[in-house]
């Protein structure tokens, strides 16, 4: 089963996309934070991450964009933020997949990690 991980710290965003891709098919795991989201993301080595941008904590999510390339550099990863910013060139420097901006409908959230699924089956 494909794994989805969701580094967001909006608890509602967990409660509305986690168990849509449930339902799909997908094992999904959530962290609220890079602390937290890092030793988790390391042990399952997840084929797709949404990861928002700012996040509660000391890494934002450049930070732990930089560490995931290190630690589980085959995960696909979707940035994802509320504000528009100029870190949208960095983090696709940096080998995001994809830079969404919130508010994003979960019809665009499923057809880009179909997407991204069904490149990785090839």
């Amino acid at each position: 089963m494909p794994k989805l991980f969701i580094v967001d710290d909006e608890t509602t965003f967990h409660e509305v996309v986690k168990p849509f891709f449930e339902m799909k098919g997908l094992t999904v795991s959530t962290a609220i934070s890079g602390e937290e989201a890092l030793p988790q993301i390391e042990k399952e080595k997840p084929e797709v991450i949404l990861l928002d941008m700012h996040l509660k904590g000391d890494l934002d999510g450049i930070g732990i964009l930089r560490q995931i390339r290190e630690k589980s550099p085959g995960s696909c990863v979707i940035m994802l933020t509320a504000l528009e910013n100029n870190l949208k060139s960095e983090a696709l420097s940096l080998g995001a997949y994809k830079f969404l901006t919130k508010p994003i409908t979960i019809k665009t959230l499923n057809e880009v990690i179909s997407e991204v699924l069904a490149n990785k089956a090839k």
